[in-house]
Formats: structure tokens, sequence, C-alpha cells
């Protein structure tokens, strides 16, 4: 088993890192083979660029732009769990996490069939992810404990969805 972590935070060693280290830790003690992905590592591009190009290339790489993220693809699709971790930052994950989460439009390969900006605007020819397992972990600092049992650590939720 392959178990990948991407952490989008900016803190190296913040507890979204100490979140995913514990996970891979787990995993790696189960017999998993595992790596770790940190923002730094996380390719990003400039700002105002879009990402819709990448999405109608084949393969498992953006035209546009040369960077790791043609490898952290293929390893995605190698992949059997991830973990996508990232800081609660006002309801939501953090902009690394969500600009990692936009340079992965090349894993889902659509056709335009019908209006764009509606629901059914797309078909999905392939979706190389399709049936591996993903966690989301969301961490945020609280000043009281949450009910998890985790005493020296303070994680606001886990949670494990099917792609």
């Amino acid at each position: 088993m392959k178990v990948l972590a991407f952490v989008g935070s900016p803190r190296k060693k913040g507890n979204t890192a100490i979140l995913a280290d514990t996970f891979l830790e787990g995993a790696s003690s189960a017999g998993a083979e595992v790596k770790k992905f940190s923002s730094p590592i996380i390719p990003s591009t400039s700002a105002g660029v879009g990402f819709r190009k990448c999405i109608l290339k084949p393969g498992f790489r953006c035209g546009t732009f040369r960077d790791d993220m043609d490898m952290i693809l293929k390893e995605m699709v190698s992949s059997d769990l991830m973990l996508f971790a990232s800081p609660y930052y006002c309801a939501s994950y953090t902009a690394i996490m969500a600009r990692f989460l936009e340079r992965c439009l090349p894993l889902w390969e659509v056709e335009v069939v019908g209006e764009l900006g509606t629901m059914n605007a797309f078909r999905f020819i392939n979706t190389p992810l399709k049936g591996k397992k993903a966690v989301i972990g969301l961490v945020q600092d609280l000043k009281t404990l949450l009910p998890l049992n985790l005493r020296s650590r303070r994680f606001v939720r886990i949670s494990a969805i099917p792609i």
C-alpha cells in the first residue's frame, strides 16, 4: 500500500505537520510505503494564471507549466490513500491547499458536452483517481480541547471520503 500526505501549511513544524507525520507514522508501522509533500515542495505559479488549460490535456500533466507537479500527479495516480492536511483558516483550507488542488486538474480529463457553468457541462473521460481513498485533515488551534482523546494535539476533524 502506498500512502501520500499533502500538507498545505506555511509552517513546517506546525500542528498540520504533526497531524500528517502522525498519520504517516501509523501507516508506515502498518507496512505502507509513505511519502509527504509539504507546501515548499508543492509547486505554485504566479497569481492570476488560470489552470483551465491543463484540464483538457491528455495524460497526467499540464501542458502549460513545467515543474514538480508532473511527478506529484504520477505519485497520486499510483497511490492507494492520500491525506490532504491543511490549517483551518476562515472556515476553509489554506490558499496553499487551494492552489495545489487546482493544479490537480490534469487528473480529470473531460469533454465539454453542455453549457459551461452548469453541473452537466462536462463528461469525465478519464479519472485515474476514481476508487482511491482520501482523508481530509483540517487543523485549528483551539483554546479548549475537543473530546477526541488527543490531549497533546488539537485537531478539528479527520474524515475519510471515497474519490
